[in-house]
């Protein structure tokens, strides 16, 4: 069971911007080590699944989490949200109405390729997780999925994302500040 736990309201919180995740343990269970999500950590996630109750489930977890979460129950949906939002992960299920997932995926890659992309299926088979892999997929998981590994690769994604945002921004200010040209070595 996960809790989230704030400071009594007399108490200013230690960690302005963080909130604490404390994991109860039952007995004969080993404790799941608790760590905090600060501001910089939160990303922004795209549930895409026809599946209400699914779609739900995984909204709270990221929510509970600190993360913006916004849902979608169709394509169409989802990719109007993707027009007027960036978001950092999109979590899609390969069984949709109007177009399945991976042409959803091609379709997000078009508006924002930034964006990764973490495929979730119940009928999942090796031709369709190669496709969506060669499509730029971060991931291809098969339902019903541990909400912990979706967690965990959604993270893993957001990181290489980041990672990959940084990366430009540093080439950019390189470029900025090295001076074109060839360097010549001085005479000898």
């Amino acid at each position: 069971m996960v809790a989230e736990r704030s400071p009594p309201d007399d108490q200013p919180h230690p960690y302005p911007g963080k909130t604490e995740r404390v994991t109860k343990v039952r007995d004969g269970q080993q404790p799941v080590e608790a760590h905090s999500v600060a501001d910089q950590d939160r990303f922004s996630i795209l549930a895409v699944d026809d599946d209400d109750d699914l779609r739900g489930v995984i909204a709270r977890r990221f929510l509970r989490r600190g993360h913006d979460i916004e849902q979608a129950a169709s394509p169409v949906e989802a990719l109007r949200r993707a027009e007027q939002k960036h978001f950092d992960v999109a979590i899609l299920d390969i069984a949709l109405p109007e177009m399945d997932g991976v042409q959803l995926l091609e379709r997000l890659r078009q508006v924002d390729p930034e964006t990764q992309v973490i495929m979730l299926t119940a009928q999942g088979t090796v031709e369709t997780a190669i496709r969506a892999m060669k499509l730029g997929a971060y991931d291809y998981l098969i339902k019903p999925c541990e909400l912990a590994e979706l967690e965990l690769q959604a993270e893993r994604a957001y990181e290489k994302a980041r990672l990959a945002r940084e990366n430009r921004t540093l080439k950019a200010v390189l470029r900025r500040i090295e001076p074109p040209g060839e360097i010549i070595a001085p005479p000898r």
